[in-house]
């Protein structure tokens, strides 16, 4: 079901002013040490060893550009694009931008990416997704932006049969998915060879799984 504009821009509203008044802290946050840093750098070792040598790189909701900073050491001849709706997490990336010559971020959701048709060949997004005010549109946005081939991750909260009672309010299950639907969504977007994985663990405890798709 698409989601309607009211809803979904209430929705973006929400969550971009709880980000904007998160974004001075960001980097600094206890989660960043234990979570999103290693959920970044274990997304990066996937698409690396599937898109060895991409030419332009998106971040779909990359926040203050921490997983760019890591893929940039990665990939040190690509071209890194950022995007973010919340304007104080773009002010952050920019400010700790060091490398302004290759990296650079905009301010855009991901149902509205202000980019040319075909214009990367590796896209990123971790732990955004379920932000997304209208996810299928944002999927057909993001393979909008892919060239033919171009490898897409995507990592974030998936429900696994023991959380279904949790995911069960209509809210988060507009939000969180199973794999399955995950799988059919990325499919309608046009996207093909799709493969799951695993991005971190702590232990035998999977804590975040990945999956990579090719535009079709």
């Amino acid at each position: 079901m698409e989601v309607s504009s009211h809803k979904r821009d209430s929705s973006r509203r929400r969550d971009v002013e709880r980000f904007d008044r998160w974004a001075p802290t960001y980097d600094r946050s206890w989660a960043q040490w234990i979570f999103f840093g290693p959920i970044h750098r274990g997304a990066v070792n996937v698409a690396k060893g599937l898109k060895p040598d991409p030419t332009r790189i998106i971040d779909v909701g990359c926040g203050t550009g921490a997983l760019l900073r890591v893929a940039a050491r990665h990939f040190p001849e690509t071209d890194l694009v950022g995007a973010d709706a919340s304007a104080e997490m773009i002010r952050m990336a920019d400010a700790a931008n060091a490398l302004p010559d290759r990296l650079r971020f905009v301010r855009a959701p991901a149902e509205e990416l202000p980019f040319a048709d075909e214009n990367f060949d590796l896209a990123f997004s971790t732990i955004s997704f379920h932000h997304w005010a209208d996810q299928r549109q944002g999927l057909r946005e993001v393979a909008r932006g892919l060239a033919p081939g171009g490898l897409f991750l995507l990592a974030d909260h998936f429900v696994i049969p023991l959380q279904r009672v949790f995911f069960a309010t209509p809210k988060r299950r507009e939000r969180f998915h199973t794999r399955a639907e995950v799988d059919n969504m990325l499919g309608e977007a046009g996207f093909a060879q799709i493969r799951w994985h695993d991005i971190h663990r702590i232990g035998p405890l999977l804590l975040i799984a990945g999956v990579t798709a090719r535009k079709g």
